[in-house]
């Protein structure tokens, strides 16, 4: 048994980082007719933009989101998210998940749209073959506090059938809170009788907040960044899973705990263009797609100053003269745990810190670095 923190041993060049982004997620809008307790949509918009109308017209328009589609080509992107907002707000939705199709990417919609039978045929008829939803309970009540929706489920399971029998399959998200937690095994078991690909728990990682439905207990988000508890959560719902024979990962994108950081190899999309550090900084962003290229945003100065900061931006702190400084610039800095308790060049709090971290944390992380670069040669 050694004493202290164990080095981790850092292989990977310092451009690592700087090479095409295996993942692009693009938010592509901020129209959204759902009000989800958990979700601050509706609130950033009114702070950043007054109005929805104003943010709506700051949108990407289609030829712009054509042309990032194009560079994503060129640059051997291997997987498109579309998220928002909900995507399918956008009445050009058809059209850009067709077209990336046709470029031969692979598109991803991640939605919480119900989709009619002519919906379900219009997507069909792009070529899609995989969908993942956002499905959180099947449960009326549970819908109604956390959604204020009472037959979202229903609606929800009603499109999914539609589209399963027009070939594209689907992947589930669950956002576990304490609200549906005790519904996740009811979940799983639903969507593997239907065919979905995947079901996959995300554990809800946000700034404390309380949940607006009546009746809803307060729920503080900020807990969710101490890895044990969240870790020891995650992997008793992932072995729910395993009981019911259910994959739980969609493929090839990292999973969320344990890996690599998201913003080493994922191009983080707002729907007005910015390229942000993390879809959880919204406002760490270092460069627009209106009037830059995908590649030129990415390699930026601005993005380089993120993901290999010098010693002297952290001066003062703990990490200053700490000897795992390189090693966390390798394995990824988790900006948004630390913007949350101030200015986020300093240490990331608890056991996100890798001195304080777990080993088998740290050894996930090298071997997903690993195989990311196995794929980038």
């Amino acid at each position: 048994m050694t004493s202290g923190p164990a080095r981790l041993p850092v292989t990977v060049d310092s451009e690592w980082y700087f090479q095409p982004p295996h993942t692009i997620y693009y938010a592509a809008t901020y129209a959204c007719r759902r009000s989800c307790a958990y979700c601050n949509l509706h609130s950033m918009v009114k702070t950043r933009y007054g109005s929805h109308r104003r943010a709506r017209a700051q949108e990407m328009d289609l030829a712009t989101v054509r042309r990032v589609l194009d560079e994503a080509r060129s640059a051997e992107v291997q997987l498109v998210k579309i998220s928002g907002g909900e995507p399918f707000e956008r009445t050009d939705m058809f059209e850009i998940v067709a077209y990336g199709i046709e470029l031969g990417l692979t598109i991803l919609p991640i939605t919480r749209h119900t989709f009619s039978q002519a919906d379900a045929d219009r997507l069909a008829a792009t070529g899609l073959t995989s969908i993942a939803f956002s499905f959180d309970s099947l449960r009326p009540e549970t819908n109604r506090r956390l959604h204020g929706s009472p037959g979202l489920g229903k609606e929800l399971l009603d499109s999914i059938t539609r589209l399963v029998a027009r070939g594209v399959r689907p992947h589930i998200t669950a956002v576990i809170t304490q609200e549906n937690e005790a519904e996740y095994p009811e979940l799983v078991r639903t969507f593997k009788e239907i065919g979905a690909l995947s079901v996959s728990p995300t554990m809800l990682v946000g700034p404390t907040f309380t949940l607006r439905s009546e009746g809803v207990g307060s729920f503080d988000a900020a807990l969710c960044l101490d890895r044990v508890v969240v870790g020891a959560r995650e992997r008793l719902l992932l072995r729910i899973n395993d009981a019911y024979g259910m994959p739980s990962e969609i493929p090839d994108v990292p999973r969320q705990y344990g890996s690599v950081c998201p913003a080493a190899d994922t191009a983080f999309i707002s729907p007005d263009g910015y390229m942000c550090y993390c879809g959880q900084t919204t406002d760490l962003f270092f460069g627009n797609l209106k009037r830059r290229g995908l590649m030129d945003v990415w390699t930026s100065a601005e993005r380089r100053r993120l993901m290999r900061p010098t010693r002297e931006m952290y001066e003062g702190t703990e990490c200053e003269s700490c000897d795992l400084f390189d090693d966390c610039n390798s394995l990824g800095r988790c900006y948004y745990s630390t913007i949350m308790r101030g200015p986020f060049y300093r240490a990331e709090p608890g056991r996100l810190c890798k001195r304080v971290g777990r080993p088998p944390q740290g050894e996930h992380r090298l071997a997903h670095r690993a195989d990311v670069e196995a794929r980038r040669r």
